[in-house]
């Protein structure tokens, strides 16, 4: 990797991975062959870990979520010594897979069945659950922070795998998610159409123009703009959003929204059903680009389960955005509603870009577990007139 002194490794295998897409067809059918193509990339981690030439052999090996969940397995079986940490990202996508489709070799399959238990035997006696095999394998397990990690053990949240974390939970622990702040610096990035830091802030027009154009969004310097990028599933509350968005636009007249993502065909469509329905004001493309990506913002939205990473690229959405987000957990149409009202909050809330309140969010901290100040001086828990 550039600048850091970590070799790379390309597991080339076309017959596998030289496809259109990542996991689906363009049909948006999973690949019959998944397990095949995920097992021979664990395989090929643990070679790696158990030693090659010319390389240093790894004192731990990091597998992420189901893609690499048989790697722990691997190397166990392999007698690989480095330790192996298994990281959730998103429990509800397992990699279930049967076994009928190949990829598993005896001996590994047989573990893999082996290690059923009661509660998720159902689901895998059958049906190897490949980030159930990394949770159970991997030496340590954590997830992306410490309350996603409680979160996990519950019915609630756990997918069906609460038993089996529960089980495991002398080895499961939270750890908040970073951004290298050297590139993720909008004062030195080349991916924006142009720089601006704290002490001149003018380039975030520049920015906000290019988003509109590449977009196809009437240019107006002044148009509440909402970016947004993210699967297009259900679980990322892409089905809430399609619904929300025409009531906002009605209400809104110079709001605007940039959607970049991928996901669900239907949700897919029902975006684009949108675009057209709102030329100039609601811009769809779908797919993932990097440049687009960074060029909307430098700091995401989540409420629960991370919902639509909303990018800011307008700073009144950066004030009216970082209120306590229970109201997302408790339904569809409590979550379509405070959607609505956060963002109703920011159009009616807009100030020149050169404001205070600008700054104060280019230099805020953003952990997760932070207590955000209200612009009433009300925080976090405390419900605001503006947002009624």
């Amino acid at each position: 990797m550039p600048d850091s002194g970590v070799t790379v490794l390309l597991l080339q295998m076309d017959h596998l991975f030289a496809r259109e897409g990542l996991y689906r067809d363009p049909q948006g059918r999973d690949y019959l062959d998944n397990l095949t193509r995920f097992a021979s990339l664990a395989a090929a981690a643990a070679r790696v870990a158990r030693g090659v030439r010319n390389l240093k052999r790894p004192d731990v090996v990091h597998a992420h979520d189901w893609h690499g969940g048989l790697t722990p397995l691997y190397m166990r079986l392999a007698g690989v010594a480095a330790k192996s940490v298994f990281t959730i990202h998103n429990l509800a996508f397992q990699g279930n897979h049967p076994l009928a489709m190949g990829g598993l070799d005896r001996r590994a399959a047989g573990v893999a069945r082996a290690r059923a238990d009661r509660r998720t035997q159902h689901r895998i006696l059958r049906i190897p659950c490949m980030i159930k095999t990394g949770i159970v394998h991997a030496d340590r397990v954590t997830t992306v922070s410490q309350r996603y990690a409680r979160e996990i053990l519950t019915p609630r949240f756990g997918h069906g795998m609460e038993g089996v974390l529960q089980a495991q939970a002398a080895k499961l622990s939270g750890i908040v998610n970073g951004i290298d702040t050297s590139m993720w610096n909008p004062a030195a990035d080349a991916y924006i159409a142009r720089p601006y830091s704290l002490d001149d802030t003018a380039g975030k027009q520049a920015c906000k123009r290019d988003l509109q154009q590449a977009f196809s969004l009437t240019r107006d310097p002044f148009a509440p703009l909402v970016a947004i990028g993210s699967r297009l599933t259900q679980q990322k509350l892409a089905d809430v959003v399609a619904r929300a968005l025409p009531v906002l636009l009605e209400q809104h007249p110079r709001l605007q929204f940039a959607i970049l993502g991928q996901g669900e065909r239907a949700l897919e469509e029902a975006l684009q059903e949108l675009a057209a329905a709102w030329p100039g004001r609601v811009g769809v493309q779908i797919g993932y680009d990097e440049r687009r990506a960074y060029a909307a913002c430098r700091r995401r939205y989540s409420a629960a389960r991370q919902p639509l990473r909303a990018l800011r690229t307008h700073a009144t959405l950066c004030h009216a955005l970082r209120h306590d987000s229970r109201g997302f957990a408790r339904g569809r149409p409590q979550i379509r509603l405070s959607i609505t009202r956060r963002i109703r909050h920011a159009t009616k809330t807009a100030r020149p870009a050169s404001c205070s309140m600008e700054k104060t969010c280019m230099t805020s901290r953003m952990p997760w577990a932070a207590r955000w100040p209200h612009s009433c001086g009300r925080r976090r828990g405390m419900r605001c007139s503006a947002m009624r």
